[in-house]
């Protein structure tokens, strides 16, 4: 919350600075038009240090995704899942802990900012998030296939070898993503994670159950 009063006065002061500008220009006498510089610089810190702002709220995401889910993915069976929690409707599907966890600290975080963040900063703050996702959500997965269970030495995930495992896990992401481009406000991400996911397991789903979802 505090972070969205910050960039707002950063905002504001960003909008204002043009104007005191234009008006010291009215006033000043030719030969000291060059002090104007020192306000374009401080324009300039104004938009770094609003840049830096933006993307901590990239990093609290990413901080509860990395440290907090990641883990999760350990031992999820993407074949039981789809035997054990059977869907009518895909956009009712079920989704594994690391899946549900992203969208639902995405949404809480949602709500807090819709509240307090003007519409374009809103969009600027989740297009940045989204882009992450779209990145971290297949890293994750994979990086999960490399690190050994504790207890035996075998990776502690495995991407699904059926066909009905790997439409599950696709179908989870899917589901995934398009919660988070239902949120208020935001601007529809192009997500590609799952893309990269079906080209990782050989499987593409069928165009019906996209359009489906």
């Amino acid at each position: 919350k505090h972070l969205s009063y910050v960039t707002q006065c950063l905002g504001m002061m960003m909008a204002l600075l043009p104007h005191i500008r234009a008006a010291l220009m009215a006033q000043l006498p030719p030969k000291q038009h060059t002090l104007l510089a020192e306000l374009d610089k401080i324009k300039k810190e104004y938009q770094e240090h609003n840049e830096k702002v933006l993307n901590k709220f990239v990093s609290i995401i990413g901080g509860i995704v990395e440290h907090g889910l990641a883990p999760r993915i350990a031992g999820t069976d993407f074949a039981a899942r789809d035997r054990d929690h059977p869907y009518e409707n895909q956009d009712e599907i079920k989704c594994c802990v690391f899946l549900d966890g992203i969208s639902s600290s995405t949404k809480k975080l949602h709500q807090v900012l819709n509240a307090l963040l003007p519409p374009d900063h809103l969009q600027d703050v989740f297009s940045r998030i989204f882009a992450y996702l779209d990145e971290k959500i297949p890293e994750l997965f994979l990086a999960a296939t490399t690190t050994n269970a504790p207890n035996n030495g075998t990776p502690s995930f495995q991407f699904p070898s059926t066909d009905d495992g790997k439409r599950r896990l696709i179908l989870e992401v899917l589901h995934t993503t398009k919660t988070l481009n239902a949120l208020d406000g935001v601007l529809p991400w192009d997500f590609t994670a799952m893309t990269v996911l079906e080209r990782r397991m050989d499987y593409k789903l069928p165009e019906a159950s996209k359009d489906t979802t």
